[in-house]
């Protein structure tokens, strides 16, 4: 019997099937789970008819990706929730997700060929007959082995004392922490080993673990442990070992020593680029200081034909405090465009089992207002400057319910922001002139649901080294008041996402988020509507060969935004290697995917990645979207990388783009870098209204 895509298994098999139902007293999340679901499908809808409205302009055709979401929802059956209403049905993502993979595995032979092969496999001389005609399906080649995609089975050990935590920190050199007997090659690497100040083991102990010798151990905590060491800027990759006891008779004592393994990567780092002829910038950067942690950064930046020919910038942030996980950060600048010093203190939420996270800032700031476009002549430029201070604070309320957290833990946040922008320098201001410099204090608070879980994968962005991919949900509401110079408003902004990883699909992100003041005048300002999303596929294996691709897009509008506002999509924002003027707007939208050939070579510990990029965006200060010339951007190359080091991974691309005034076209080659990118994860932090540009300040 052809077994369908469609769940009719008594109750008993639900918590087998993995699908997600709730009890009456958690309909709330329940409703929640879906309605983050119908985002999902709808963030997509909202790509499809904002990219049919830019080429087709029939909003027949645009209405297509929304009756398609409606029709695949009708045809994607799912049993009633048994402790839910009558006539409550629910269908999931995490469902989904449950289901695609059964229809991989139980709907295989539902095509015709199968049907052929099992009426041939009845008697002898048609089966044969068979074998010779139809060829034996080949399934798709999926890389990651066990091992990297998942962690050791910690569970067995839960509840057990801690004895001893040894800390091994390896070279850069030689050993990996997945192969610590692996040594140097030559003698240029154990030079370079000598040089480097490796990582000292009691810094590892006392400010990055999560757990301590006496505790109980808590799996949760050694997952995320591993994975903040993963995240330090020295660290290039970490693995932690549970090893049990063996008594005198034996037996497994209650105790459990626990080994943790380091790999540094070079953390000093140089650096120089060009921002035309006879300027440009050089820096040097040390990320792993004394072995302490700290990291330190100097620039300097040359411009002979602007006022102030140098410039510099320093730039100092410490390792965790103590082990408190707080960073004290503190920066300057001195250029003709920008001067500034502030100095803040910082706790994130770095593990979901954290309950509290919060900050203060204190800076100057002053910079040089231009005109957003070199067609602009009438604006003038002028020097505007302010104090500013911040202030944030939030809380976490853990759900400890397993069938809210399906695997990943859920927590309710509750945060306040505070921040006053006191003005210094500032250009006249009127009721429709200049409103973006007023002086003005704000207070927001905020409170949203986060469900967080992690997946190891590799050569997403990295080359071979452990990545962590977050997964899970996120809602948050934000409200709060503003006192301008002017006048009171008062903000409110919804802001919702998920992400999902299948091994037959992949993973896929999408986000919605809308905000905007409300005046006493009951007027809307600065609104923004935002919608995004993320998708990279299953890592495929090409004989020695791997290949992953990339999709993301992005809709952005504005709608009542102040004077010299703006969005764009230049670099990686958008269109990919080029930055221009016409790629700014109040809306903007692109869509841009990317394939990545990872290869077998490998020089000098470098390993080399084709690419093949396309973009494609319109950006706009007009009403109608539909009005924007459509940019595109066309990019082939080759990357280069050392997992040793923490410097941007090194490209050498052909750039193709058309669309822009100044050119129909233009194609030339250039050498870049990439910069480290990483998934944005599920957390909730600090209350803000949704990211919209500011003038000439930077991102």
């Amino acid at each position: 019997m052809n077994k369908q895509l469609v769940f009719d298994q008594p109750n008993n098999n639900l918590e087998e099937n993995k699908i997600l139902f709730f009890k009456p007293t958690s309909v709330f999340f329940n409703s929640l789970n879906i309605f983050l679901d119908s985002l999902f499908f709808g963030c997509l809808a909202i790509f499809w008819c904002f990219l049919n409205s830019i080429f087709i302009k029939k909003i027949g055709l645009a209405l297509c990706a929304v009756l398609s979401c409606c029709v695949f929802c009708q045809k994607t059956k799912a049993q009633k929730a048994p402790y839910s209403p009558s006539y409550s049905v629910t269908i999931t993502l995490d469902s989904i997700d449950r289901m695609v993979d059964n229809y991989y595995k139980e709907t295989n032979d539902t095509t015709t060929t199968d049907k052929i092969q099992r009426w041939a496999a009845k008697r002898k001389w048609t089966k044969e007959v068979a074998s010779w005609i139809i060829s034996p399906k080949k399934e798709p080649a999926f890389c990651p082995p066990a091992d990297v995609l998942h962690y050791p089975d910690w569970k067995k050990q839960e509840g057990k004392i801690i004895g001893n935590i040894d800390i091994l920190t390896l070279d850069v050199f030689g050993a990996k922490a997945t192969d610590t007997l692996k040594t140097t090659r030559n003698w240029l690497e154990k030079a370079a080993n000598t040089i480097h100040i490796k990582t000292q083991s009691s810094v590892v102990k006392r400010r990055y673990l999560l757990f301590k010798e006496g505790q109980k151990l808590n799996p949760d905590l050694i997952k995320d442990t591993e994975r903040l060491l993963r995240q330090l800027r020295a660290i290039g990759d970490a693995r932690i070992y549970v090893k049990k006891r063996v008594k005198l008779d034996g037996t497994f004592s209650d105790t459990v020593d626990i080994e943790v393994i380091t790999h540094d990567i070079w953390s000093l780092i140089p650096s120089a680029g060009a921002f035309g002829f006879n300027s440009g910038w050089m820096q040097l950067q040390e990320r792993n200081l004394l072995g302490f942690g700290h990291n330190i950064e100097g620039e300097f930046i040359f411009s002979p034909d602007s006022e102030q020919k140098f410039g510099h910038r320093a730039k100092f942030e410490s390792a965790y405090l103590g082990n408190s996980f707080s960073v004290l950060s503190t920066e300057y600048w001195n250029t003709y465009a920008q001067k500034s010093y502030n100095a803040a203190l910082e706790r994130r939420f770095l593990s979901p089992s954290m309950r509290w996270a919060g900050g203060v800032e204190v800076g100057y700031r002053r910079w040089l207002a231009t005109p957003l476009s070199e067609n602009d002549t009438i604006t003038p430029n002028f020097f505007y400057s302010y104090w500013i201070t911040d202030a944030w604070g939030a809380y976490s309320f853990p759900i400890k319910n397993e069938k809210i957290n399906n695997g990943g833990r859920t927590s309710i946040i509750t945060a306040a922001h505070f921040t006053n922008y006191y003005f210094i320098n500032q250009p006249k201001i009127s009721a429709d002139t200049n409103l973006l410099y007023q002086n003005h204090a704000q207070m927001l608070l905020s409170v949203g649901l986060s469900t967080r879980k992690y997946q190891r994968d590799f050569m997403i962005y990295g080359f071979g080294r452990t990545e962590d991919i977050p997964i899970g949900r996120r809602a948050v509401f934000t409200f709060g008041k503003s006192n301008t110079d002017l006048e009171t408003r008062y903000y409110a902004g919804l802001e919702l996402s998920k992400g999902i990883k299948t091994k037959k699909l992949g993973y896929v992100r999408a986000s919605l988020g809308f905000g905007s003041y409300l005046t006493t005048e009951k007027e809307f300002e600065q609104g923004i509507f935002e919608s995004k999303f993320t998708y990279f596929s299953p890592l495929l294996c090409l004989g020695k060969w791997r290949l992953r691709q990339f999709v993301r897009g992005r809709y952005t509008k504005g709608f009542n935004r102040f004077d010299r506002e703006y969005n764009d999509i230049n670099g990686n924002a958008g269109i990919w290697g080029i930055s221009n003027d016409q790629l700014k707007g109040t809306e903007v939208g692109f869509l841009g995917t990317e394939s990545v050939f990872f290869t077998p070579w490998r020089f000098l510990d470098f390993q080399w990645a084709f690419f093949a990029r396309a973009d494609i965006g319109v950006a706009t200060f007009s009403s109608s979207v539909t009005k924007s010339p459509i940019f595109q951007g066309y990019n082939i190359g080759l990357r280069m990388y050392n997992e040793r080091f923490s410097f941007r991974t090194l490209q050498l691309r052909f750039g193709f783009y058309t669309g822009f005034d100044d050119a129909p076209y233009y194609l030339h080659p250039m050498i870049d870098n990439v910069p480290r990118l990483s998934i944005e994860d599920f957390d909730i932090e600090k209350p803000d209204v949704i990211y919209f540009h500011k003038g000439n300040e930077g991102r």
